[in-house]
């Protein structure tokens, strides 16, 4: 993962535009996010493995580095975009 350097720490306005031009949709829906005072995060999630949703508190800087890892690498391609996913394609699209 390519993210901000370390020694950047102080200048939260500028990782989070870093971020935000690397994200094509966000890892994280806003309607999540159930609380945020500048120092903690709370936010649900669906659990997989208990099949149920949760809530989960943690500090910011946890927070951001859960989001980065949702940052592509460099030059990653996505396909989504492709064959019948393609916008127009699926007005296109006939199945049997």
């Amino acid at each position: 993962m390519h993210g901000p350097r370390n020694n950047r720490k102080g200048k939260v306005k500028e990782q989070v535009r870093y971020i935000g031009r690397y994200m094509k949709r966000p890892a994280i829906a806003l309607r999540r996010i159930l609380s945020y005072d500048g120092k903690i995060v709370t936010f649900r999630y669906f659990d997989k493995k208990e099949k149920r949703e949760k809530t989960e508190t943690i500090d910011v800087m946890e927070f951001i580095e859960r989001i980065i890892r949702h940052i592509p690498d460099r030059n990653f391609k996505t396909i989504g975009i492709m064959g019948c996913t393609q916008e127009g394609a699926k007005a296109k699209l006939t199945l049997p």
